[in-house]
């Protein structure tokens, strides 16, 4: 059970449901509900999450043991042998493969673009500036992966796809935040390093360049997000741009805080980051129940915050585990 329990936290599986969600996704906005259909893609996308974390993990396991705060990793405690690891990813890979092969074989190609993107990215992360936005593309294409499933993704898909994929963009940019010092020791050159953010001391200087590619990002996400809600039903346009207005104007003001004075630890800028995530991601949530009706919810909503709170529970104790 220790073992089993070290291969879930491994594979980071609290969050699973947001990537097995992504083709759910594109599949209802692009052809409505159909329970067989969107469990298979479900599982799909689980088996996608648990092979890109996890060989991410195995690619990182060297540099993570420069962190003292990562000692707990499974790879890096040694709770999880690499043999074994590299056995769960292929393993996941494959089941992946299938399940998506028995929905649609189009959206099966686009899954391996998809899979394809996080190999390159977990292989080049650390020493290609812009690799970030080879694993944010992943989730696009999953979504849209999810539409050619359901006969091709419609617009609202395309939107959605793309949202995800800008806020992985700026999620992974801004992470490089909280590893600047491993990374630079092993060498590193990721997006942050390489627009010229640095540690003197104890604090984390952010010049122009980083801020100004970030803030363009997150605008786009914006633009985009604004986009999606003019394209609903003429009665939610006015709720769900209301429901926009809070949400991301929370996530602005936490965008701007973590920008201004990025906190020194690990922990404290994942509780920042958070305050900055969360919000973000609610631009999808309200697209999604602008688009499809209340019934959302209970998918995109409980069903992930459900799954993280109890896989939190069960793993870690109820606290959010080092990344």
């Amino acid at each position: 059970m220790e073992e089993i329990g070290a291969i879930l936290r491994l594979s980071r599986i609290q969050t699973a449901p947001l990537t097995g969600l992504a083709p759910v996704m594109g599949a209802s906005l692009s052809g409505g509900f159909s329970p067989t259909r969107d469990l298979l893609l479900f599982c799909a996308g689980i088996c996608c999450h648990i092979f890109g974390f996890v060989h991410n993990e195995l690619r990182d396991r060297h540099v993570d043991r420069l962190a003292s705060d990562l000692a707990g990793k499974p790879l890096v405690e040694g709770s999880v042998s690499p043999r074994a690891a590299a056995i769960v990813a292929i393993g996941a890979l494959v089941v992946g493969f299938v399940l998506m092969a028995t929905v649609s074989g189009k959206a099966s190609l686009i899954v391996a673009g998809a899979v394809t993107a996080a190999y390159l990215y977990n292989r080049t992360s650390k020493s290609v500036p812009f690799a970030d936005w080879a694993v944010a593309l992943t989730m696009g294409l999953l979504v849209w992966a999810g539409g050619a499933a359901a006969g091709g993704a419609n617009r609202m898909a395309w939107i959605v796809g793309g949202l995800l994929t800008l806020q992985l963009v700026v999620q992974n940019t801004l992470a490089h935040l909280k590893d600047l010092e491993q990374d630079q020791a092993a060498g590193g050159s990721n997006a942050a390093l390489w627009l010229g953010v640095c540690r003197h001391g104890a604090c984390i200087l952010i010049p122009s360049p980083f801020q100004t590619y970030v803030t363009v990002l997150r605008f786009l996400h914006l633009g985009l997000a604004i986009w999606g809600v003019g394209m609903l039903p003429q009665g939610i346009r006015v709720p769900a741009a209301l429901a926009l207005v809070i949400t991301q104007g929370g996530a602005i003001r936490s965008f701007r805080r973590l920008l201004s004075t990025p906190p020194a630890s690990r922990s404290e800028f994942l509780e920042a980051f958070s305050r900055h995530e969360l919000p973000t991601l609610f631009a999808v949530t309200i697209l999604l129940i602008g688009a499809l009706g209340w019934w959302a919810l209970l998918p995109y909503v409980v069903l992930p915050l459900g799954w993280a709170w109890i896989s939190l529970r069960l793993l870690h104790r109820g606290e959010m585990p080092a990344l």
